[in-house]
């Protein structure tokens, strides 16, 4: 996980440094993404509530996480 948070982290800094999220602690918003991310389904898999996720479903769980995750960090339009 700590290479993959390096380069999410990295990635997210550098969409701060050209203005298309606001400033903010890139690490910090690199867990915040990841914990989006695994709302919906990461639990319910883990706990085997849910055998099977269809890709639609997982689609689904990315846009609203990302929709979220913008909302708090993107820039206003």
């Amino acid at each position: 996980m700590k290479r993959s948070h390096q380069r999410l982290s990295e990635f997210l800094q550098a969409a701060i440094s050209c203005g298309q999220l606001r400033e903010a602690d890139a690490g910090v918003a690199a867990w915040h993404l990841y914990g989006l991310l695994e709302a919906e389904l990461f639990r319910r898999c883990l706990l085997c509530v849910r055998e099977t996720v269809t890709d639609e479903e997982i689609t689904g769980c990315v846009q609203r996480a990302v929709a979220v995750f913008m909302a708090a960090y993107g820039r206003a339009t």
